[in-house]
């Protein structure tokens, strides 16, 4: 489950982000669905367009443990509204 995700940030990251490429392959969400990434309760961004941010902040080896972490916490809401 990945809510319960133990171990380091970038594990966290990896399975929110698997979590949600699976509930794209499963029909759960489609890849022009708006998605929210301000947390304002108002879609704002296509998936697809944030999972291409977010597989770059990724493969970053700049990307601070802060930003991933914010990025995760996008890909959880996205999870816990299309799980």
């Amino acid at each position: 489950h990945p809510g319960q995700s133990k171990g380091g940030i970038r594990v966290q990251f990896d399975r929110q982000l698997m979590a949600v490429w699976l509930n794209l392959a499963n029909g759960g969400i489609e890849y022009d669905d708006l998605v929210d990434t301000d947390f304002d309760s108002v879609p704002d961004t296509e998936l697809l367009t944030f999972l291409c941010a977010a597989e770059a902040a990724r493969l970053n080896p700049a990307s601070t443990d802060s930003e991933l972490e914010d990025i995760k916490d996008l890909l959880e809401a996205i999870n816990v509204a299309n799980g």
